[in-house]
């Protein structure tokens, strides 16, 4: 009987037998390019979740986003998926995923249908919120005080049918929403916000 590892006895004429090493080679050949590929998948791999991260990072804050208003529509009982399908299709939020995922951890629910007029550099934490309230579309009310008078007097001048001839105002533009309903309170009964 031959021992594991020793060749057959060599037969008359015949030339000496080689050491078979040919799937030896071939096996390491196999284990190096193995190695290289997964080395190489690995580093694609962290690099596609490193720009990923980056992306969903700068989403989530509002960071390096265009400043511009976006009007967005919420129809009634909509779902998360679809209030995230409405923000991207806007321009709202770039990363659908990464926007459910957040809003989900964040176990808000109750939002509220309307018209938002949101900004595309708003975070997460902002937009959420606006939907949370139903802070829809704000009213703009300019009021002017005339130098030199106080208050009640410059509302009387502001509010009055006939204009004022006085060419020392100043304006403040006033943004109200569901947030500055006390402000609204201060205006005199006689001027209603225009």
């Amino acid at each position: 009987p031959r021992r594991t590892g020793e060749q057959p006895p060599r037969r008359q004429g015949e030339p000496p037998r080689q050491p078979r090493r040919d799937g030896l080679r071939q096996k390491e050949g196999g284990r190096w390019f193995r190695a290289i590929l997964m080395v190489i998948c690995t580093i694609a791999g962290c690099v596609f979740l490193a720009m990923f991260i980056l992306a969903s990072a700068q989403d989530l804050f509002g960071l390096n986003q265009v400043d511009q208003q976006i009007e967005v529509s919420i129809p009634k009982n909509a779902t998360l998926q679809q209030i995230s399908e409405i923000l991207v299709e806007s321009g709202v939020v770039e990363q659908n995923f990464t926007f459910r995922v957040y809003a989900s951890l964040k176990e808000d629910e109750g939002y509220q249908d309307g018209t938002y007029i949101l900004n595309s550099n708003m975070g997460y934490d902002e937009i959420l919120r606006d939907l949370r309230t139903g802070n829809t579309q704000k009213t703009e009310v300019r009021i002017t005080f005339i130098e030199g008078e106080n208050a009640s007097a410059s509302w009387r001048a502001t509010c009055s049918p006939t204009p004022t001839t006085s060419t020392k105002t100043k304006t403040w533009t006033a943004s109200h929403g569901n947030s500055c309903a006390t402000s609204r309170t201060a205006f005199p009964k006689s001027c209603a916000p225009r």
